[in-house]
């Protein structure tokens, strides 16, 4: 049985999380009802989502076209590993982190320095690991 994860704001309104407001975070997660989940917490707290995508291939287009401020990527999409999408936000200098059912064993050596939320995750597990991405990219 999958479990929902809570997304709903605080009662009086605001966001325990406000330096999300107005990000733009690119989402990879092939898995449909987690792909809504991570959009709607995201949502839930002001950014602006990119996605969700579930592929590599199409993830790749934002990264070309588009401003990112992060990214939550799945380590494998569709049995494509996202090493591809990693080193092209890495070289764009856009920050993101993992958020996958394996461990670190999973990413390249040169990846493994890349911040990882374990599945099953909760909201302020996402949510503060984005805002953490985010804090350095806010002081510029």
């Amino acid at each position: 049985m999958r479990r929902r994860l809570e997304t709903s704001p605080p009662l009086n309104g605001a966001s325990p999380y406000p330096s999300i407001a107005g990000a733009r975070v690119l989402v990879v997660e092939e898995r449909y009802l987690l792909a809504l989940d991570l959009v709607r917490m995201l949502e839930d707290c002001g950014a602006a989502v990119v996605g969700p995508y579930s592929d590599v291939v199409s993830a790749l287009r934002p990264t070309l076209d588009q401003r990112l401020d992060c990214a939550v990527l799945d380590t494998d999409v569709r049995g494509a590993s996202a090493t591809q999408l990693a080193e092209a936000l890495s070289g764009q200098r856009v920050p993101f982190f993992f958020a996958t059912g394996y461990g670190m064993a999973a990413l390249p050596n040169h990846l493994a320095d890349r911040p990882l939320v374990r599945k099953p995750y909760t909201r302020d597990q996402i949510l503060s690991t984005v805002e953490a991405l985010l804090a350095p990219v806010r002081l510029h």
